[in-house]
C-alpha cells in the first residue's frame, strides 16, 4: 500500500468532467490509491454537490455546458463557506491564457490532458501536503501529563519538554509525597515519563518533516509555474492598480533588455514608451476605469515593432479591483504582411480595370492614329494644317503609352523577350530620352566593356529608362520635387544624371546582406542623380501606385511603379537610395543569359515598301476593318474583309488560291482567331498569318498565340508598323517586333 493510504482515505475528491470516459478515467486512477471519488457531470450539478457534501477537492476541466471550470473556480472561491476547498483545473495548457484566466479566477493548481498518473498524484499530495502544513500552523506542539488527577500540557522542543516535565514531576512529589513514596521502584516513573517524551519527540519530527516534505513541494511548485510562465514566448506582466509591475516573464524582461526580477515595482509606461504618462490607448487605463477586459494594437518602435495587448482584471477574494494581467502578442509580421496585401489588392484593382479597359481603348486608339496617319502621310509637307495634325498624333501617342503604362504596372503587358544587349538599348533611347531632358541637365553614360545580354523586351527596359529619366528631371532644380521640404525657388538651375551599366554576382553573401536577389550573375543599370533627394517617408512609398508629391494635373503617381512591374515581370530586383538635398539613385539587377545570337534593335524603315499580294483581313470592329483595308490598298495590295471567325473562315474557302495572308484578331464573335487559323492550315498548311489584339497578356496567353510563336502585333499599332509587319511576314523574314 503506498505510504499516504491512511491519509488518501480522509480525501474526498469530487471529479467534474462532462466526458463519461474521461471522468471514469481519473476516477479510477484515484480509488486505485484509496481516494473517496464522486464525479459531477457540469459546473451547476458540481456546485450543488460541493455545497451539499463540502469535498476535500475539486478537480474539473475547463470547457463544460451549462458552466464551464472558469465559473465553477470562480463561485467557490467567492462564496466564504467554501473558499478553502482547493480546486485543480484541468488544462490542456495549448494556450497560455488558460494559464492567466486560472489564476485570475483562484485556481489552486493545474493538470495537463493527457493524464499522466504520477503528475496527478504529486499535484493531489501537495494539495493535501499544503492543507497539512496550514494545519500544523494552527496547532500547539506539545504533550500532556496527567499527575495524580493534575493535567500539564507542555508545548516547545523535546529538551523543553523534558525540563518542564520534570518540573511538574517535582512538584507531584511534593503535593503527592505520600503516593510516590508507595512507588516501589522511582526509575519505573521516570522510565514512564520518558517514554511519553520520546513518543511525542518522535512525532514532532515527523510532523516537522512532513512539514519540510510540504514545503518542498510547494516550492517545486513554484518553481514549476515560474518555468511555464517564462516558457510563454509571448510578453506577459502583472500590474497593480498604480501601473506597477508585480510580475513579468522572461519575453518581457528580453525586450526590455532586464532580468524579470529588475522589472518588478517599475512603472509600466516608463519602461515600455519611456514615458511619464501610460500611452493614449493604454488598455490598464480602461480596465481601472471598467473593471472590464480589454485589447488594444500598440506601435512601439522602442520596442521592436507592433503588439496586439490584451489586459484582464485580477480580483482579490473580496471582488476588488486589484491589477491586471497583461498578454502581448507581437504582430509585426502580420502588419507588414497586411501593407503587402493591401498593396497587392491596389495592384490587382488597377490590373483589372486596365484588363477592363484595353481591347476597347486599344481600338480606339489604333483608329485615331491609323487615319491619322493615313492622312499624314497624303499630307503635303507645307500644308498649314500638318502642324495641328501631328499634335494629334502626339496625343495619341501619350495616351497609347498610358495604356501600356497601365498594363505594365498590372503586369499584364504583352512583353516578347529575347536575347538583348543592354548597353545596345540605353544607347537607342538615350537620344530619345535627351528629348525630354532640358539641355541645362548633362546626361553621362558609362558602359560595362563586354555586351550584357539579358532576356527581356527591349520595348519595356526603353520604358524603365524613359521613366527613370522623366523621374530624374522633376527630381533637379526648377523642374519638379519628391522632396516635401525642398523650395524650387531657392534651387539654382542645371543638373547631373549618370547611367553606368555593370555586372555584379549575387551570392548566398549578398542575398544575406542585402535583404533581396536570388543567386546568379546580374546586368547592373545604376541611374543616379543629383537632384534634391527624398526623405525616410518618401522612399518607403515611392513604387506604390499612384503615389506623388507633384501637383495635381503634373503626374499619375504611376510612374515608378510601372518600372517596379516591369523590372519585377523581368525577374529583377530594383532598389533606391536617396537623401534630402543628395540626390538620388536606383540600382537595376537583371539576369544574365548566355546567348550566341543578340536580337537586333534596328529600328524600322520610314518608307515600308509596296506589295500586290492579297490578304485576308478579320476584325469585329467596323473601323479597325476599314483602316486597315486602306492602309493596306494604299500600299498596293488588294483586301478581303470579314467581320467575325466564322466569316474570315468562309471568305477563305472562296478565295483559297490568292489569299497569301491572314490577319486576324485574336478574340472574335463566334470563333476566335487561333480557332479559325487552325482549319485555315488544314487547308492550305503553307498559309501565313499575322495576330493582333488589344488585350491584356494573361488573356492573350490563354489563346495559345505567344505560346506556338506565331506572329503577333499588339494594339495600338501604326499603319506603318502594320505594313513593315505584312512585308516582313511575306517575304519570310523578321522586323524584330512582337511575337
Amino acid at each position: 500500500m503506498n505510504d499516504h493510504s491512511q491519509e488518501n482515505r480522509r480525501v474526498d475528491i469530487l471529479i467534474v468532467e462532462d466526458s463519461p470516459t474521461q471522468a471514469e478515467e481519473l476516477k479510477y486512477t484515484l480509488e486505485r490509491h484509496n481516494f473517496d471519488v464522486s464525479v459531477a457531470r457540469n459546473g451547476v450539478e458540481a456546485l450543488a454537490s460541493i455545497r451539499a457534501r463540502r469535498p476535500s477537492m475539486v478537480i474539473t476541466d475547463i470547457v463544460m455546458p451549462e458552466m464551464d471550470g472558469y465559473q465553477l473556480c470562480r463561485e467557490i472561491k467567492q462564496d466564504d463557506g467554501l473558499n478553502n476547498i482547493p480546486v485543480i483545473l484541468l488544462t490542456s495548457l495549448s494556450n497560455p491564457r488558460d494559464v492567466v484566466r486560472g489564476l485570475e479566477c483562484g485556481a489552486d493548481n493545474f493538470l495537463t490532458k493527457p493524464y499522466d498518473e504520477r503528475y496527478i498524484l504529486s499535484r493531489i499530495q501537495y494539495i493535501i501536503a499544503n492543507r497539512n502544513l496550514r494545519e500544523i500552523e494552527q496547532t500547539q506542539l506539545g504533550v500532556e501529563i496527567v499527575l495524580d488527577n493534575e493535567r500539564y500540557f507542555i508545548k516547545s522542543d523535546r529538551i523543553q519538554i523534558l525540563n518542564l516535565l520534570l518540573s511538574s514531576y517535582e512538584t507531584a512529589i511534593q503535593k503527592n509525597g505520600e503516593l510516590l513514596r508507595a512507588q516501589r521502584d522511582l526509575k519505573s516513573l521516570n522510565e514512564q515519563l520518558e517514554q511519553k517524551v520520546d513518543a511525542r519527540t518522535a512525532s514532532l519530527k515527523e510532523e516537522i518533516a512532513e512539514r519540510n516534505r510540504a514545503e518542498a513541494v510547494i516550492r517545486k511548485s513554484k518553481e514549476e509555474w515560474e518555468r511555464t510562465f517564462d516558457a510563454i514566448t509571448d510578453p506577459i506582466m502583472i500590474l497593480d492598480n498604480d501601473y506597477r509591475i508585480v510580475k513579468s516573464n522572461k519575453a518581457l524582461a528580453d525586450i526590455l533588455k532586464m532580468t524579470p526580477a529588475e522589472t518588478e515595482g517599475g512603472i509600466c509606461c516608463r519602461m515600455a514608451h519611456g514615458t511619464e504618462e501610460p500611452h493614449a490607448d493604454c488598455p490598464h487605463t480602461r480596465l481601472m476605469a471598467d473593471g472590464m477586459s480589454h485589447a488594444t494594437e500598440i506601435d512601439e518602435p522602442r520596442l521592436g515593432g507592433s503588439f496586439l495587448v490584451s489586459v484582464s482584471p485580477i480580483f482579490d477574494q473580496e471582488n476588488k479591483l486589484v491589477g491586471s494581467v497583461h498578454y502581448a502578442r507581437d504582430i509585426t509580421e502580420r502588419k507588414k504582411l497586411e501593407e503587402q496585401l493591401l498593396q497587392s489588392q491596389k495592384m490587382e484593382v488597377v490590373g483589372q480595370l486596365s484588363g477592363g479597359i484595353a481591347h476597347d481603348l486599344n481600338n480606339i486608339l489604333t483608329s485615331i492614329i491609323g487615319f491619322a496617319t493615313l492622312v499624314d502621310m497624303r499630307m503635303n509637307e507645307s500644308d498649314p494644317q500638318k502642324e495641328h495634325l501631328g499634335h494629334v498624333l502626339a496625343a495619341a501617342d501619350r495616351a497609347a503609352e498610358l495604356t501600356k503604362s497601365l498594363m505594365a504596372f498590372s503586369r499584364k503587358q504583352i512583353i516578347n523577350p529575347q536575347p538583348v544587349d543592354l548597353n545596345q538599348i540605353i544607347a537607342k533611347t538615350e537620344k530619345f530620352m535627351r528629348r525630354i531632358i532640358p539641355e541645362d541637365i548633362e546626361v553621362r553614360t558609362s558602359f560595362k566593356k563586354d555586351a550584357l545580354v539579358i532576356n527581356a523586351d527591349a520595348g519595356q527596359i526603353e520604358q524603365v529608362l524613359m521613366n527613370l529619366g522623366a523621374n530624374a528631371r522633376d527630381a533637379m532644380p526648377n523642374g519638379g520635387f519628391l522632396s516635401r521640404e525642398a523650395d524650387p525657388v531657392d534651387m539654382p538651375g542645371g543638373g547631373l544624371l549618370s547611367i553606368e551599366t555593370d555586372t555584379v554576382a549575387m551570392d548566398d553573401d549578398f542575398v544575406k546582406a542585402h535583404g533581396f536577389g536570388e543567386p546568379g550573375v546580374y546586368a547592373l543599370l545604376t541611374f543616379s542623380d543629383n537632384g534634391v533627394g527624398m526623405d525616410a517617408e518618401i522612399r518607403k512609398r515611392v513604387f506604390e501606385p499612384f503615389f506623388t508629391t507633384k501637383e495635381v494635373g503634373k503626374g499619375t503617381g504611376l510612374g515608378l511603379s510601372i518600372v517596379y512591374g516591369i523590372i519585377k515581370q523581368h525577374k529583377g530586383f530594383i532598389t533606391v537610395y536617396s537623401e534630402p538635398g543628395a540626390g538620388t539613385t536606383f540600382r537595376v539587377y537583371l539576369p544574365l543569359i548566355h546567348a550566341a545570337v543578340v536580337t537586333s534593335l534596328n529600328t524600322m524603315s520610314e518608307t515600308p515598301a509596296l506589295g500586290d499580294e492579297t490578304i485576308l483581313v478579320a476584325d469585329d470592329d467596323f473601323q479597325l476593318r476599314e483602316l486597315m483595308k486602306l492602309t493596306l490598298n494604299e500600299f498596293g495590295y488588294s483586301v478581303i474583309i470579314a467581320n467575325d471567325g466564322i466569316d474570315a473562315l468562309e471568305r477563305f474557302r472562296e478565295n483559297r488560291d490568292s489569299i497569301k495572308l491572314v490577319i486576324m484578331d485574336v478574340i472574335m464573335p463566334k470563333m476566335n482567331g487561333k480557332e479559325v487559323y487552325d482549319e485555315i492550315r488544314k487547308i492550305a498548311p503553307a498559309v501565313k498569318a499575322i495576330f493582333m489584339s488589344g488585350y491584356t497578356n494573361d488573356i492573350i496567353h490563354g489563346q495559345g498565340i505567344l505560346d506556338q510563336r506565331l506572329e503577333f502585333i499588339p494594339k495600338p499599332m501604326n499603319p506603318r508598323q502594320l505594313l513593315v509587319k505584312v512585308r516582313t511576314v511575306l517575304d519570310g523574314g523578321t522586323d524584330g517586333t512582337d511575337k
